[in-house]
């Protein structure tokens, strides 16, 4: 997302003056879809448009380093000394205080802010590659940031793939007794799930 007029986005003082709460707010606005701050973990999560991740690499950063240089593009069509006024505010964007001042203040926003019971919570869902199994129904449904997610299972759901080698085995060990063999796959099922009830 963007905005068309993003120098008019940022809070300004009494005397002038950018503030560090404004130019949070902007870079809510301008990439907040993408991440979430939990004091209590103290970290940033990133979205990496399959589940929450740590931001381990400074991904937070680069998103405030994008909207400066996003803001500092939109002022190049500004006119005489409007456009100079504009790149001096730039210019202290761009400085360490203000820049961690910026992402410091994004941390407690609405919207930014989350607990860490807010993760996790639907147990029927496994999260795969190519998106995430309903473990009810079987459905795969696509991945979806609201339902805020940090596990991912490294495979591809395919709800026609067989399993000769697993069901050679469980037939060779519990001697081809389908009863037993039907029970030992559901527990290996529920086993998948969150719910330990």
């Amino acid at each position: 997302p963007t905005t068309d007029e993003p120098v008019a986005e940022i809070d300004v003082d009494c005397d002038g003056e950018v503030t560090d709460t404004g130019v949070a707010r902007l870079l809510a606005k301008m990439s907040g879809i993408d991440f979430r701050y939990c004091f209590p973990f103290r970290c940033f999560f990133i979205w990496d448009g399959r589940r929450w991740m740590i931001d381990q690499t400074g991904a937070i950063h680069r998103m405030a380093n994008d909207l400066v240089s996003m803001v500092k593009q939109r002022c190049n069509g500004l006119p005489g000394k409007l456009h100079g006024a504009a790149m001096k505010v730039i210019a202290k964007l761009e400085c360490r205080d203000r820049h961690n001042a910026m992402i410091e203040m994004v941390r407690p926003l609405p919207g930014i802010a989350v607990l860490p019971e807010q993760f996790d919570t639907d147990t029927m869902l496994l999260n795969v590659q190519n998106g995430m199994v309903n473990l009810e129904t079987g459905e795969l449904l696509p991945h979806d940031r609201n339902r805020m997610i940090t596990k991912l299972a490294p495979v591809d759901y395919n709800p026609e793939a067989q399993a000769p080698l697993f069901k050679g085995f469980l037939h060779q060990i519990f001697g081809g007794n389908d009863d037993l063999i039907a029970y030992v796959q559901r527990v290996v099922g529920y086993a998948m799930t969150g719910n330990v009830t």
